[in-house]
């Protein structure tokens, strides 16, 4: 892929650029308080340019992350006709060891990208810990809503 800008509309670009500030907002949000997440999702209408952020309901305190994922993405395939922009964003280990937070994106237009973000926690002013993000790396993602 030589560009994930390649193929989608600006209107597309912005979208994917606030659904995926939101879900890293978020993410960090939750790593920081929790040190942990489970998968949630954003979207954008298409009427709109706010994003929506929800999470599902956790049925117990330790979920299946894999059946949590699925089911945030089985949600938005229930409601996706009003959606121009939707992400989900999950806690992974990423290959060589560390973790990261994968935001899958997928665009009304029919492009599906994957965005991964290494992060580590980090003492701050204190003994408490913060997230710190390194660069991201962006491939191609799995179409799962418009095909």
């Amino acid at each position: 892929m030589t560009s994930w800008r390649e193929g989608l509309s600006e209107q597309a670009q912005r979208d994917l650029e606030e659904l995926t500030d939101s879900l890293l907002d978020f993410a960090a949000e939750q790593l920081n308080k929790r040190g942990e997440f489970f998968a949630f999702g954003a979207s954008v209408s298409g009427d709109s340019d706010e994003v929506q952020t929800f999470m599902l309901a956790a049925r117990n305190d330790h979920p299946d992350a894999r059946q949590y994922l699925a089911e945030t993405w089985e949600g938005l395939r229930e409601e996706h006709d009003g959606l121009r922009a939707v992400g989900v964003a999950s806690d992974v280990r990423i290959q060589g060891g560390g973790d990261a937070v994968r935001v899958e994106f997928e665009s009304a237009e029919g492009v599906a990208l994957e965005i991964v973000t290494p992060y580590r926690m980090v003492r701050s002013r204190g003994l408490k810990k913060t997230v710190a993000f390194s660069e991201s790396s962006v491939s191609d993602g799995i179409p799962r809503l418009w095909s």
